[in-house]
């Protein structure tokens, strides 16, 4: 994904991490 060239914000890391997260749950319990 091409992101801007700026700093992340902290909720954007946390959205990014949750994402991440979210994903290793859903192939994890199928």
């Amino acid at each position: 994904m091409d992101m801007p060239k700026r700093p992340f914000s902290s909720f954007e890391s946390l959205f990014v991490v949750t994402g991440v997260l979210g994903l290793m749950l859903l192939y994890g319990c199928a």
